[in-house]
């Protein structure tokens, strides 16, 4: 499933491939903050953030 949602919190961090799966761009391109939210939003809870 490819809702796109992280695309609205994390434009760009996340991008979708061909087949509107979400794939990361930049690993960087958005604030923690961002991408925490980008996190929450997935109505799939298919990605998470991890601290290395």
């Amino acid at each position: 499933m490819g809702s796109g949602q992280c695309l609205i919190y994390a434009p760009s961090t996340f991008a979708q491939d061909d087949d509107a799966i979400a794939i990361v761009v930049d690993p960087d391109g958005n604030t923690a903050a961002e991408l925490v939210s980008a996190v929450t939003g997935c109505p799939t809870q298919a990605i998470s953030v991890v601290d290395v």
